[in-house]
């Protein structure tokens, strides 16, 4: 099957200048088309992919990477509707462990039921299902046609 490209719309960003500048893992950026893919120049055995700086700070934001190298894993997300537990997260959408831990918590609390077991983590519940859509490559709905068709199906977790 052949690459389907996005259409150019403005600034674009090679690949690996995406991952170093928004702390994307190599991966997270399988989740959008690029608008260009070219040989590379230095011979080196991946080829050099160019895409929409506007796409890439579209995903950045849907996934909530950690984009400011001043905010790190302990900062907290304001609580925004519904709260859900990351056990129930990962049992309820059968998610792997990888694929919340770009998402950031709203709250970390002792467990009630064991105080030496693991602290229970929350998320907000829009957080993990606009994570699941992203997984699921169904991220054009969300966006309101900001990406217009840029995201794939073939998104991988971590």
């Amino acid at each position: 099957m052949a690459q389907q490209f996005a259409a150019p719309n403005g600034l674009w960003i090679l690949r690996k200048d995406a991952q170093k500048q928004y702390n994307l893992a190599p991966s997270d950026l399988d989740g959008i088309r690029p608008i260009s893919q070219e040989e590379n120049p230095h011979g080196g055995p991946h080829d050099m992919f160019r895409y929409n700086v506007i796409d890439v700070q579209a995903l950045v934001q849907c996934i909530q990477v950690y984009a400011d190298p001043s905010t790190g894993p302990n900062d907290l997300a304001p609580r925004n509707g519904l709260r859900i537990l990351h056990m129930r997260a990962l049992e309820t959408y059968s998610l792997q462990p990888c694929q919340l831990d770009r998402i950031k918590l709203i709250s970390i609390e002792t467990n009630p039921h064991n105080h030496n077991a693991a602290p229970m983590r929350y998320y907000n519940l829009n957080g993990v299902q606009v994570r699941i859509s992203l997984i699921r490559g169904m991220m054009s709905w969300f966006l309101n046609g900001v990406l217009a068709g840029s995201f794939t199906s073939n998104y991988s977790c971590c």
